[in-house]
């Protein structure tokens, strides 16, 4: 069974498989995707939510979805970044929490540090940034402290998750309210912008069934063109097609090797 939100070209990958295609267009959350510009945001079903606010737009918004009682998951590029967002974000969130609240992050705070042996300069940033309400996630985290942040986030005990883009799929970590400041990514050539699928993906956490009767994802432009930009280049758009990687060395040795350590081949004729 192969699940996906963002292939354009489905009929086509699921030929190539020899699968049965089924397609829906279902989502138990509506997802309103906005842009964020001089104090309101744009969404593309043409409405606009004004923030009136004179903080830093990232910290205007994450206050917004404090004062509505919700959760944000806030995608930073790289590691440092969703780090030190999590602590410029903690001062707006600890400020909000119940003394109840407090205790318990001061005790998550605690597993976190002593998560390894001997903590680590990482352990003790995510141990501070747990206790006011506010945490990051990203691979370098051991698989213990992982989900330790990602249960306290489905709990509502941290308000506001950074993460890098690794926590765009493959794990259910929904919030009411996705952030995304940027979408620019260091590649090969220096800075340069995601893929709308992956943006689709970022975007597609936001709603948490049960809890909220929508969600929304909301990218920051600097200027009123980008606003404009962005719109078109990423929340109207489609999601580029699935292409084959198999005529790539290096993927196919990849492919290769997860079927032998998977014991599905086990000889050169397989």
């Amino acid at each position: 069974l192969a699940l996906s939100a963002t292939i354009p070209n489905a009929k086509e990958l699921g030929e190539w498989l020899g699968a049965v295609l089924v397609q829906s267009s279902y989502r138990p959350i509506p997802l309103k995707e906005g842009v964020h510009f001089n104090q309101s945001v744009s969404f593309s079903d043409e409405t606009i939510e004004n923030m009136l606010s004179e903080d830093e737009p990232l910290e205007a918004l994450v206050q917004n979805t404090l004062e509505k009682k919700k959760e944000a998951l806030v995608f930073a590029n790289t590691r440092k970044r969703a780090e030190s967002l999590a602590h410029q974000l903690a001062l707006h969130v600890h400020q909000g929490l119940s003394a109840q609240e407090k205790r318990k992050l001061k005790m998550l705070a605690e597993k976190a540090l002593h998560a390894l042996e001997l903590p680590t300069e990482q352990c003790e940033r995510l141990s501070k940034a747990l206790e006011k309400g506010t945490a990051f996630h990203h691979a370098g985290l051991v698989q213990r402290q992982r989900k330790l942040v990602e249960d306290a986030f489905r709990e509502g005990l941290v308000k506001v998750l950074t993460a890098t883009p690794t926590l765009a799929s493959g794990i259910n970590m929904p919030a009411y309210r996705v952030i995304i400041p940027s979408l620019y990514r260091f590649g090969d050539y220096g800075a340069e912008r995601i893929s709308v699928r992956e943006y689709k993906q970022m975007s597609g956490r936001a709603g948490r069934p049960k809890f909220d009767r929508e969600g929304e994802a909301i990218v920051l432009a600097k200027t009123e063109f980008e606003a404009f930009e962005l719109m078109d280049s990423y929340l109207k758009a489609v999601p580029e097609p699935v292409q084959s990687r198999l005529g790539s060395e290096s993927a196919l040795r990849a492919q290769l090797l997860a079927l032998v350590a998977g014991k599905v081949i086990g000889d050169f004729d397989e």
